[in-house]
């Protein structure tokens, strides 16, 4: 029989960190990327670095979303 390893420190401050990220996540209607999401977690003075943000966010299948493209709803040459 194997002897259970116990929970790197690591681990154990990322389980602390997700519950965090999901309310921002959601409270940010899901559009929040790691960025955005890095800055409000800043902002309650939890520094997280991008990689360690991306990670967590990719393992629990959160995207943010993209700005779309300005389109032009007239056209001048029309005109």
């Amino acid at each position: 029989m194997v002897a259970q390893r116990k929970p790197t420190s690591r681990s154990q401050v990322d389980s602390q960190l997700i519950p965090v990220i999901q309310t921002l996540f959601a409270k940010g209607r899901a559009t929040y990327g790691v960025r955005r999401t890095g800055q409000a977690l800043e902002k309650q003075n939890l520094p997280v670095g991008g990689g360690r943000l991306g990670r967590l966010m990719r393992a629990a299948g959160w995207v943010g979303k993209t700005k779309r493209k300005f389109e032009a709803t007239t056209n001048a040459k029309r005109l």
